[in-house]
């Protein structure tokens, strides 16, 4: 077997452009995302101790970073809205009052189902037709960026925000 017979089924490129982003609990960030990237995985090591090195060793817990998303701002700040007010009812910052989910002898349990959400980055092939599905399961937000606004900027450029998401793990599927 030679080296030729060995080539990829699909010599077509993946691009940046070529995603979608939707969140169940926040659909108006669909529209106006901008960008996202595919978090970070790690597998934790196990350094094993010798009088001489350490010699590493495969571990048992998978890390996955936060997904951050860029998204430009509509007009009146739905989408914005969307994210703070997800904050607002979990993070109650004037008295426990404030949340939708659970009173002061509750502090620490919130029903999961009112709090989480699954949120999937559909990746798209150069025509646009879905090819791989990225599923974030129990995802929360976990920061919402400033908006600045700025009244020396001269052209008319559309404001943007990040958002950064918690989830339990992510899964891929080939569509």
């Amino acid at each position: 077997m030679g080296a030729l017979d060995n080539q990829p089924d699909n010599k077509n490129f993946l691009y940046p452009t070529n995603f979608r982003f939707v969140l169940q609990r926040a659909p108006n960030l669909t529209y106006f995302s901008q960008s996202g990237a595919l978090p970070s995985i790690t597998l934790g090591q196990i350094d094993h101790e010798t009088p001489f090195i350490k010699i590493p060793e495969v571990g048992d817990k998978l890390v996955f970073d936060a997904y951050s998303l860029r998204f430009r701002v509509d007009e009146s700040m739905a989408n914005y809205l969307e994210v703070y007010n997800w904050l607002q009812d979990v993070g109650f910052p004037d008295n426990f009052g404030q949340s939708k989910f659970r009173s002061p002898e509750q502090v620490g349990l919130i029903p999961s189902s009112e709090v989480l959400s699954d949120g999937t980055l559909m990746v798209l092939t150069n025509a646009m037709n879905p090819r791989i599905q990225i599923t974030f399961i129990d995802m929360f937000p976990i920061s919402l960026a400033p908006v600045n606004f700025d009244s020396t900027v001269s052209d008319s450029t559309p404001l943007e925000c990040d958002v950064s998401f918690a989830y339990r793990k992510f899964e891929l599927e080939l569509i």
